[in-house]
């Protein structure tokens, strides 16, 4: 309780450890309706936010490290640590689909991705992130980013649309190794070239845009937009890396800073 910081409830035991951050549902009146987990047991659950009862469970064969996603038409979608990739029905518990990895070193620690309503993306410890189709399971992509494995959840960079152009949806992924890629959602390819922080990663990326018009000068008279993306270490550092990126074209460059904590 927010008056004296009293317990409001507790679940009753599940079958394993919880190591992924929970995640809510959101009704379509904007109220919290439930808490769902995955359990290093192999059980993705759904709790009631008010109260901490089981409204469902499922047992999805494999344990669950990562934090689960959901999509705008309500599924959750889940990554294990035997490289399975799998979504399930929110208001059920039912599941729609699986899809068990062809080899077992492919296990997913980083949350699932949501790029649409339509795909969502799991990164593994082989550095491959692998783009499904979110209605069927279907591999809309794969690419290869690092020779090293990603814990650390993928972040997101939205380009907005300019004339005839869509609007982009870019991926930042750093791997354990300090590797950092930035690719094209709609099919994997590199922005940029990737950049070598030097030093260990297990954390989330997280990224900022800047005022490029104060920060940057840009002699093309093409609409940029410069990010920041900050990156803590196991060097005990914190690291900026600057990306200045082309809305109108597929031209970008980077430039990578770092700042010490």
């Amino acid at each position: 309780r927010v008056a004296d910081g009293a317990t409001v409830w507790t679940t009753a035991a599940l079958d394993g450890p919880v190591f992924g951050a929970p995640t809510t549902v959101v009704s379509s009146s904007g109220v919290v309706d439930a808490v769902l987990v995955g359990t290093t047991a192999g059980t993705v659950a759904a709790l009631d936010a008010r109260t901490g009862v089981k409204k469902w469970a499922l047992d999805v064969a494999a344990p669950v490290f990562a934090p689960l996603a959901t999509t705008a038409t309500s599924l959750v979608v889940f990554g294990a640590v035997d490289g399975r990739h799998g979504a399930i029905d929110v208001a059920t518990g039912a599941a729609r689909w699986g899809v068990v990895a062809a080899t077992r070193d492919a296990g997913v620690f980083a949350r699932p991705i949501v790029l649409s309503e339509a795909v969502v993306l799991f990164a593994d410890n082989r550095g491959r992130l692998t783009a499904r189709d979110a209605f069927s399971g279907t591999k809309r992509w794969t690419r290869d980013v690092s020779a090293a494995s990603i814990f650390a959840t993928p972040a997101l960079v939205l380009l907005p649309p300019r004339g005839s152009l869509e609007k982009r949806l870019l991926v930042v992924v750093v791997d354990t190794a300090g590797r950092v890629s930035v690719v094209d959602g709609r099919d994997g390819r590199d922005v940029a070239p990737p950049i070598e922080l030097g030093a260990k990663v297990f954390s989330s990326p997280l990224v900022m845009a800047l005022d490029d018009d104060d920060d940057v000068e840009v002699a093309s008279p093409r609409r940029r937009r410069l990010v920041r993306i900050l990156v803590g270490a196991r060097d005990d550092r914190l690291h900026a890396v600057d990306l200045l990126l082309a809305v109108s074209t597929a031209a970008q460059t980077a430039q990578s800073t770092t700042t010490t904590t």
